[in-house]
């Protein structure tokens, strides 16, 4: 069977402010793909996603950022990525999550989150990062850290702090597909 993948999360897979053309947008030339991301969504509600699965090998999922801005604890967030991971699971597919940027402190400039709590967001943001990685020890996931895309500064590549510009979204899909391919 070919492998089709389902991209699921945030703003970041969405392409905010992007016309579309998000790291999913790239993975498209050399993956079959689809693009279920939506701005402002967060592993809450993203554990309620119910579109159908079924056509599916692998789904990619990008989700986080918003619930440190929105105020969730890491506790309420690993609950709801184990009860995403239980979904997908349920629906044999391969799961690969992407780690996320840690915002930049810029983001605050940009209303994104207060500079008061700025340091909150990143130390969760850092310790989310980390149970993704146990959890892709543990159950045997596709970790990709984001931060680590290569040929680009990412810093000076997030639009404000936190999404990515055109040159960082292409990079991404590169550097993802890159690593998708390894793991085939």
């Amino acid at each position: 069977m070919k492998n089709k993948y389902l991209a699921l999360g945030d703003s970041i897979v969405e392409g905010y402010k992007l016309q579309g053309k998000s790291f999913v947008y790239y993975l498209s030339k050399d993956f079959d793909i689809a693009n279920r991301g939506m701005n402002g969504l967060s592993s809450n509600l993203l554990k309620y996603y119910r579109g159908d699965l079924k056509p599916f090998t692998h789904v990619i999922v990008h989700i986080g950022i918003n619930d440190f801005l929105q105020g969730y604890e890491n506790a309420q967030v690993e609950k709801s990525i184990m009860e995403l991971v239980d979904i997908f699971k349920s629906e044999d597919l391969k799961i690969i999550f992407l780690k996320p940027v840690i915002i930049a402190q810029e983001a605050c400039d940009y209303n994104w989150c207060s500079k008061t709590y700025y340091p909150l967001i990143k130390e969760r943001l850092i310790n989310y990062r980390k149970f993704l990685d146990k959890l892709g020890e543990e159950e045997d996931f596709q970790i990709i850290d984001l931060m680590d895309t290569t040929g680009i500064d990412v810093y000076d590549n997030l639009m404000d702090g936190i999404h990515p510009n055109l040159k960082l979204s292409k990079a991404m899909g590169k550097y993802i597909g890159t690593k998708l391919l390894q793991e085939v």
